[in-house]
């Protein structure tokens, strides 16, 4: 081990501290944009889902100082409590966006920052550039511990933690020392299960990164302590997370921005698991070509690697928690909804007999002898009744690298999102600042702007 190999936890936070908006690419900044949008919509349509309304009264029961705005609630709270929700409603939608093979996401980061950056009275050209940074540290510790996913460890927790407390450290102005405290102290609270699929737990571990990063960086600010080596050598971060495999991070020291892992994120366009996000647009893809109907269907078989049953577990789902990670149902809607929304993923659709008589139609089939979490094949094949083979290799998929969504795909994905909930001009309003961030001087405009759900 080398002398900066030992010093790799400080190494980092040295990175968090001199990374300055104006060194950033323009693209990355851009794209950053559109991931605030996107994690905003997130934010304001998960509010109203059973599960989030849970958390909802939680942190109203857990009170503490009005510092930041819950989305589309119409209260404050704490910033970590704050964070903690708006974080969960975003991730329960399933809607959040994934950069692979890392396996996190922007969702992660935006809900915690926007909190802080609220408390604070930040621009938001500040929120960009804490995003910019944490985003750099969940991603590039994600491609270093990548085998802890193997071993069922979920990073959009693990290093999401991370990536939080660098973000928040960032907002907060710490120091090279507390800068690294920070990330000491999360890497303590980081852990993430991916188990936890089709579960209430799977979305709150999100919810959880997000309050206690910013907790994480909030206690640095104060002076707690944290060991400055924790990331690198026998039984740190990395060695304890990928059971010996990996002792030295090297993928976040020298490869930082080169380039920015920002522009490896892809914008799910379905909310549901990032592994079926490819086969549902197979699936859209063959019935647009080809006119094919529900009730012509006689099988629909989908082939994958065997990373995918890790998250894809419910061939029968109960509920939306289930849905989410379900196969089965979410070629079924594929093929039944003419438009694939977060109401094709609902209590009632999942109960519905057209969406329950075409689930057992679809089999997924896993082949253990391809590579884990591979890049392809992706085969898809629509059977119909007339012995019709439809096949498609499913490679591309919208707003997945390269093929990311425009501006105004985001736009339009926000505006799904937020409708039912915001008034017209709010969602105007909230659409203008997000995108022009960089001119916003205050961040708590645009959460003023998301508060309060229409009458």
């Amino acid at each position: 081990m080398g002398p900066s190999d030992a010093q790799t936890t400080i190494r980092v936070a040295e990175l968090v501290c001199k990374t300055k908006l104006n060194q950033i690419p323009r693209e990355v900044i851009d794209y950053s944009k559109s991931l605030a949008l996107s994690a905003l919509g997130g934010m304001v349509s998960g509010s109203q889902i059973p599960g989030c309304k849970i958390v909802t009264r939680y942190v109203q029961r857990m009170g503490g100082n009005q510092e930041a705005t819950v989305a589309a609630s119409g209260f404050k709270t704490s910033v970590e409590n704050a964070a903690l929700a708006n974080s969960h409603f975003a991730h329960t939608t399933e809607y959040e966006d994934d950069s692979m093979p890392e396996g996190v996401s922007a969702y992660t980061l935006f809900p915690p920052l926007f909190a802080l950056a609220e408390k604070l009275g930040c621009p938001g050209s500040r929120v960009l550039e804490a995003f910019a940074v944490g985003y750099e540290v969940q991603s590039r510790l994600g491609i270093d511990c990548n085998n802890a996913r193997k071993r069922g460890y979920l990073n959009l927790s693990l290093t999401g933690v991370l990536g939080v407390a660098a973000g928040a450290a960032k907002l907060l102005d710490l120091d090279v020392e507390r800068t690294a405290w920070a990330l000491s102290l999360a890497a303590s609270q980081g852990c993430g299960l991916t188990r936890q699929t089709g579960t209430d737990a799977h979305f709150i571990e999100m919810g959880v990164a997000g309050r206690d990063g910013l907790a994480a960086a909030l206690w640095a600010s104060e002076g707690l302590t944290g060991s400055t080596s924790i990331f690198e050598g026998p039984k740190g971060f990395l060695d304890l997370k990928s059971a010996g495999e990996v002792s030295m991070p090297t993928d976040v020291v020298n490869n930082w921005g080169k380039p920015y892992r920002v522009m490896a994120v892809g914008i799910k366009s379905y909310p549901c698991c990032y592994h079926m996000q490819r086969y549902i647009q197979g699936v859209v893809d063959l019935k647009r070509a080809h006119g094919f109907r529900p009730g012509e269907v006689e099988r629909v078989d989908v082939e994958v690697n065997p990373m995918v049953p890790q998250f894809i577990r419910y061939h029968e789902p109960r509920n939306l928690a289930e849905a989410r990670f379900s196969m089965p149902h979410s070629l079924a809607v594929a093929i039944l909804d003419d438009r694939i929304t977060l109401r094709s993923f609902s209590d009632g659709r999942v109960k519905d007999q057209d969406a329950r008589e075409l689930r057992q139609r679809v089999k997924m089939i896993v082949h253990e002898e391809w590579q884990y979490g591979g890049s392809g094949p992706y085969p898809l094949t629509v059977i119909l009744n007339d012995g019709t083979r439809l096949s498609k290799d499913c490679i591309q998929v919208n707003g997945q690298p390269p093929d990311l969504l425009s501006v105004e795909q985001v736009i339009q994905k926000y505006r799904l999102c937020a409708e039912p909930l915001l008034a017209a001009d709010k969602i105007q309003e909230s659409i203008r600042m997000t995108l022009g961030l960089e001119e916003l001087d205050n961040v708590a405009r645009l959460m003023g702007a998301v508060a309060n759900p229409k009458d």
